[in-house]
């Protein structure tokens, strides 16, 4: 009879550490989807890809026990290498000048980039796998004094995308693998969420490109004079018209006039594409926003003349009027406009008495 007492108690012990256990684990699971909502709430208000990903970091090393700082690292396709767009308890602006390829990564060496994996005392492998330019510029700044780091792949649509970091400075054994199953979990619901930030962000760019010819749009021109003079950044501005734009639609047809307008966009984003912006504001009007100075704008724009004179497309030799304004003579965005397309209709009537 004693030791059927003994063998209850020690079954409602075993049942109260695991409804304990259980309402801890519920609890995690609650706390994590209010803070998955909160993500989800943010994104109607996000402004950009990358103001997204410091605020999944901190809400990640919020969630897993233990997590004291982190990193976010974006892979660029283009160039083969990750970098960092976000990081908790480091200096973001040292950790942008330094890229990793992808097999510098415990997670490639561990797993393939293919699940979360647990690294203890990360600088001993940093040490030997790390690019040795990267790995003294991480240690020099402080960056390596890891004890354990939690590192979990992040897949879009499929395809690789990046790696989240969280690490904890004082214990080897920070993490276990109930914390490898959390990060599994959030990094489901954070791919989903970057997905829809990401839709958000290419949406945004369209909005701001010209379909047609591939240059910024007047919506894109309008939101960075705005900003630039909202910030007293000096900017050289040149609005330009194509002259007898109407003669080459009438003579050619339609559809060589569009051809002359993309031949004339690609020239001028190549020609201006050093300490410029090129748009198209509307029709056969187009725009520079120059960061050096309205002479400098001036000498290029009449070289620039000189490129499409000895290089026709197709016998159509494009001219155009142009004028200018800088911020210095401006105070709002009427007045930048108002101001170059006043200078490049005098230009405009020059042309039109010389056809004359």
């Amino acid at each position: 009879m004693e030791l059927l007492n003994i063998s209850l108690s020690l079954l409602c012990i075993i049942l109260l550490v695991r409804t304990i256990n259980l309402k801890k684990q519920n609890i995690k699971v609650l706390k994590t989807n209010e803070t998955l909502l909160k993500v989800a709430s943010e994104l109607e208000n996000f402004e950009s890809l990358d103001s997204i990903y410091p605020k999944l970091l901190k809400y990640t090393i919020d969630l897993i026990e233990n997590a004291e700082t982190g990193s976010i690292l974006i892979y660029s396709k283009d160039k083969g290498v990750l970098e960092y767009k976000a990081a908790e308890g480091f200096d973001i602006e040292i950790l942008k000048k330094i890229n990793l390829k992808k097999e510098e990564l415990y997670l490639y060496k561990s797993t393939r980039l293919t699940q979360p994996a647990i690294i203890k005392n990360p600088r001993k492998f940093d040490d030997k796998n790390l690019h040795k330019e990267n790995y003294k510029k991480l240690l020099e700044n402080d960056c390596l004094n890891i004890s354990s780091t939690l590192s979990a792949p992040i897949y879009v649509d499929g395809e690789f995308f990046g790696v989240i970091n969280v690490d904890n400075t004082r214990k080897e054994d920070a993490f276990n693998k109930n914390d490898v199953k959390v990060i599994k979990y959030i990094t489901t619901q954070l791919e989903a969420a970057i997905k829809i930030a990401k839709l958000m962000d290419d949406l945004k760019n369209i909005l701001k490109i010209d379909y047609l010819t591939g240059l910024y749009n007047m919506r894109s021109l309008e939101e960075i004079i705005e900003n630039l003079l909202s910030s007293r950044k000096y900017f050289a501005f040149c609005i330009i018209d194509l002259n007898d734009f109407k003669g080459i639609n009438d003579t050619f047809g339609h559809k060589k006039g569009d051809e002359v307008l993309k031949y004339f966009a690609a020239a001028l984003k190549r020609y201006f594409s050093n300490d410029s912006i090129a748009f198209r504001y509307a029709g056969d009007e187009f725009a520079i926003i120059n960061f050096k100075g309205i002479d400098e704008l001036k000498e290029k724009i009449n070289i620039f003349r000189e490129y499409l004179k000895s290089n026709p497309i197709d016998d159509i030799t494009i001219k155009f009027s142009a004028g200018y304004c800088d911020s210095d003579m401006c105070n709002c965005l009427d007045d930048v406009i108002l101001k170059a397309d006043n200078d490049m209709y005098k230009e405009k009537r020059k042309f039109k008495l010389e056809v004359v």
